[in-house]
């Protein structure tokens, strides 16, 4: 017998969010009787998930070397007093 909710489940419909692992850390901590979260906790676990969901839904950085087609801020700026 299989569900449909397992670690397996590739798609996630409602990924980990930071403010979704801050909850979760705030409320272990209270529980806590040092007002830490241990390390391989599920609070960590979270705190993890949440960085990878925001570090793959970061758009790509900028290039560096100015090699795009957008004009710089200064550029910006410039053209907005002409």
């Amino acid at each position: 017998m299989s569900s449909d909710n397992t670690s397996n489940n590739k798609e996630n419909t409602n990924p980990m969010t930071k403010e979704d692992a801050a909850r979760i850390q705030a409320a272990k901590a209270k529980k806590s009787d040092t007002g830490e979260t241990a390390a391989g906790s599920f609070a960590a676990r979270a705190q993890s998930a949440a960085d990878k969901n925001e570090k793959d839904t970061k758009p790509a950085a900028a290039d560096p070397a100015g090699g795009g087609t957008s004009p710089s801020s200064g550029d910006r700026q410039e053209a907005a007093l002409v």
